[in-house]
């Protein structure tokens, strides 16, 4: 897994690790939090976003992504979107408008053609489309054209997996789709993040 990551500080850097384990064994430097992470192209290629590695040892080469959608998160998630068989619908990429007198930050993406994924002839078209730049960032709208009352407005993010489930995260919560669950509407595995707590620190003796 390659991320960008945060300390306590503000400071910023770059780590590949395996998962489930998150000890770094590639790392590197990241100017604040513009660029930063990047992309596998495939199993031995990972293309870095604006970062160059300086420690570590690795069985697979490193290369640099070509920013091509405003050098940032953008220029990451739309390549992996087409390596993992998203299509676009349309040329058109939308306008972007500037919302006035706002306390954050906000640009509307307006007219995106979207993007379209269907793992097989039997799964709905799943279709996604660029919103804009909102409070909390990225903002990105999905639905079915043939069940338009499965994923809501409240729907953060939705993608098949490599199996063909649906994955969804709406307001706090995951849930998983099977093929089967999609056509009832019903989750077949839900799980509520809502309720997590911060832990408690340790006690000491």
């Amino acid at each position: 897994m390659v991320y960008l990551a945060m300390g306590a500080t503000g400071k910023t850097w770059n780590g590949v690790c395996a998962v489930p384990w998150l000890t770094t064994y590639l790392e590197g430097s990241n100017g604040g939090t513009w660029l930063g992470g990047g992309l596998w192209r495939d199993r031995r290629t990972l293309l870095l976003n604006g970062w160059e590695a300086h420690t570590g040892h690795v069985p697979f080469t490193t290369a640099a992504l070509i920013a091509e959608h405003g050098a940032e998160d953008l220029s990451v998630l739309y390549p992996r979107l087409v390596r993992d068989g998203w299509q676009r619908i349309g040329p058109c990429w939308g306008e972007m408008k500037e919302r006035k007198n706002t306390r954050k930050y906000t640009v509307d993406c307006v007219g995106d053609d979207g993007w379209c994924i269907q793992p097989s002839d039997r799964h709905p078209e799943l279709r996604m489309r660029y919103l804009g730049y909102r409070q909390h960032g990225y903002t990105f709208a999905f639905s079915f054209p043939a069940l338009p009352e499965l994923l809501t407005e409240k729907t953060q993010w939705a993608c098949y997996d490599c199996l063909g489930n649906l994955i969804v995260a709406e307001a706090g919560w995951i849930k998983r789709y099977s093929l089967g669950g999609i056509m009832r509407g019903t989750p077949d595995f839900a799980c509520d993040l809502n309720t997590l707590e911060k832990p408690a620190p340790p006690t000491t003796a």
